[in-house]
């Protein structure tokens, strides 16, 4: 009779530690789902032999997005790599929010953003929409922008480049 009531205790012991394993096992997965990235694709075109650079409109501000992994040439690369640098030596990270705007203009009607080889895109935040209707009356004015793209607040994004 002891022997039945010891199995019966071993199996429910057993039973007991198998459930907080698959407890465990739940509440890891979705916590790693909770706290996963969400990432957009966001697609560029070639236009007229012309590749995207990307603006990013977010926090009432605008920065240039320097990753130019979707790039077609190392070429590319480095003309990106050349003005973002001039932006930076510009002080577009040390200034106050309107002489920020007075260097994004000034780098987009200077000779320093490389007109032959980029348009510009927007990329717009629900928190950048105010900066966003702001840089596009500057890239109207400098005949730059192709439009821009809404992109969720907290989402991460990929460029990549469509052929024409």
């Amino acid at each position: 009779m002891e022997r039945d009531g010891l199995e019966r205790s071993f199996t429910a012991i057993a039973l007991g530690v198998v459930g907080v394993v698959a407890l465990f096992v739940v509440v890891l997965m979705l916590s790693t789902l909770t706290n996963a990235r969400v990432s957009l694709d966001v697609r560029g075109k070639v236009l007229k032999g012309r590749v995207p650079v990307v603006f990013l409109c977010e926090s009432a501000r605008v920065s240039l997005h320097c990753d130019g992994s979707y790039l077609p040439s190392s070429d590319l690369r480095a003309r990106l790599e050349r003005m973002c640098n001039a932006i930076d030596l510009m002080g577009l990270s040390s200034v106050d929010a309107e002489q920020r705007w007075a260097i994004v203009e000034e780098f987009l009607g200077s000779p320093r953003f490389d007109k032959k080889r980029f348009y510009a895109i927007a990329l717009v935040r629900p928190s950048g929409v105010g900066a966003c209707s702001r840089l596009e009356r500057i890239l109207r004015k400098e005949w730059l922008g192709e439009g821009y793209t809404p992109i969720p607040e907290h989402w991460d994004f990929h460029v990549m480049l469509n052929a024409e």
